[in-house]
């Protein structure tokens, strides 16, 4: 088989191309499955008397600085928004993870130093 040299570039230009389209449609359907980790929006609500905070879902609404109709449970005056961010559920749970394992530890070690 004798091939000239525009044939040979032809050829391998088809080999090329075929190799490209494999490699975006294998790309695009690896990608299906990946997702971005869900955001869950935390307010954080705070005394400006006292200083106590807690968090709570995000409410449509919330902006830092608003007065809420919350009250604080130690002096009984209104909270106010300090802070609203957003964190991974992924992070939350291995937040959770982490500390239950903080506990597992924990309770082995009292046992430990309970039995000696």
């Amino acid at each position: 088989m004798n091939l000239d040299l525009y044939t040979l570039y032809m050829l391998s230009m088809v080999i090329l191309s075929i190799a490209m389209v494999a490699y975006m449609i294998l790309a695009t359907l690896g990608s299906r499955g990946k997702r971005e980790p869900e955001k869950k929006v935390i307010t954080v609500l705070r005394c400006s008397k006292c200083g106590y905070t807690r968090t709570r879902d995000f409410k449509e609404g919330d902006y830092v600085g608003k007065v809420v109709d919350e009250v604080c449970p130690k002096c009984g005056i209104n909270l106010v928004i300090d802070a609203i961010y957003e964190e991974s559920i992924t992070g939350l749970n291995q937040v959770l993870r982490n500390k239950r394992k903080r506990e597992r530890t924990r309770k082995r070690q009292v046992a430990r130093n309970g039995s000696s």
